[in-house]
């Protein structure tokens, strides 16, 4: 996975932010690349998700908590039926 974050600064870049498997979900213009590894690596440094004016929910968070039990991120829905 790739995190983006628009720059001002220096020539245009272009990223693509991809999920496993090489899913494309869509070009971004003009983004510097701020993070790149697996999902579970992006997705867990919360101060960086700030600073790239990403919103982190109680949703992420447990699925971080949950992810070494569950292997993935999951819904809310299949997240509730997780053991505790």
């Amino acid at each position: 996975m790739r995190l983006a974050r628009k720059t001002d600064e220096g020539d245009p870049v272009r990223a693509q932010l991809l999920l496993r498997g090489g899913d494309l979900l869509t070009d971004l213009l003009l983004f510097r690349v701020v993070a790149d590894g697996k999902p579970e690596e992006v997705l867990r440094d919360l101060s960086r998700l700030s600073t790239s004016h990403l919103v982190t929910t109680s949703l992420l968070k447990t699925n971080l908590e949950y992810l070494p039990k569950t292997g993935r991120f999951l819904r809310a829905e299949a997240l509730a039926h997780v053991n505790h």
